[in-house]
């Protein structure tokens, strides 16, 4: 079983080469970066007009990751028996959104939200032999900054449809990385490796980006609606980085007061 365990470890962890990912990273923060500032003028102008309301937002996550990475563990754990599993994680998030009234209908988001994105996955023996699991988690921590363009549809008195759509960038603060190791009703919590967003623990960028998309549910000044964050950056570092990329995605749920 260690053996095993060992030999997954030099299959997770290599050097690739990085060109593309390079040129990609920079076009999506080019991209991102004029859509926010397009925006902040925007907001600027409206604020100036003080036709802003600011408000609270909080609730649940489902997080999940995707990306060629999952791929290539699978292939390689299957070439050594093992079975692999990748699952959701439950967090949450809270933080602060403008509301920027540009027309009737037509509103300008910003925020800014702490928020957790994690991600875990499962090895276990294909033949049962040794009764023997193991799984690897990632806890990720991040202050996200989304501005977005809500459409607000009016269903009824001092209620309204909003449907929003944007970009979002995040900055990762902090997080764990942890392995659980599980031989039959014997758990053992492992090791713990560190911050997912240090070189040489979770080996983790710490900047991720992306285009954020929800609907919700206003009346009055409360609101309830879901949303998902598409993660687009590859968030494995460049020089101890998986066999792969591994893009963040999360649903949240949220009620707020504006």
């Amino acid at each position: 079983v260690d053996s095993r365990l060992h030999k997954r470890e030099n299959v997770a962890i290599i050097t690739p080469n990085n060109t593309t990912d390079k040129n990609m990273r920079k076009n999506i923060i080019i991209t991102l970066l004029g859509l926010c500032c397009i925006c902040h003028t925007a907001v600027a102008d409206k604020i100036e007009r003080e036709d802003v309301a600011i408000g609270f937002r909080g609730g649940l996550n489902i997080s999940s990751s995707r990306g060629s990475y999952h791929n290539t563990l699978v292939k390689e754990m299957s070439e050594i028996g093992m079975d692999t599993r990748f699952d959701n994680e439950f967090g949450g998030h809270f933080g602060i959104i403008a509301d920027v009234g540009i027309t009737d209908w037509f509103y300008i988001q910003p925020g800014i939200y702490f928020t957790t994105k994690s991600f875990d996955f499962y090895l276990s023996e294909k033949e049962k032999e040794f009764d023997f699991s193991w799984r690897r988690l990632y806890e990720l921590y991040y202050l996200e900054i989304p501005v977005l363009a809500s459409f607000r549809i009016k269903l009824a008195d001092d209620f309204q449809l909003q449907l929003n759509a944007g970009p979002f960038i995040a900055c990762g603060v902090g997080g764990n990385v942890k392995d659980v190791i599980l031989k039959s009703e014997i758990v053992d919590i492992g090791d713990f490796l560190g911050n997912p967003f240090v070189e040489g623990e979770g080996n983790l960028h710490r900047f991720d980006a992306g285009l954020q998309f929800g609907l919700g549910f206003e009346y009055k000044e409360f609101f309830i609606g879901a949303a998902y964050d598409l993660g687009l950056f590859d968030i494995t570092a460049k020089n101890l980085a998986y066999n792969g990329s591994i893009h963040t995605g999360n649903i949240m749920v949220s009620i707020g007061y504006t």
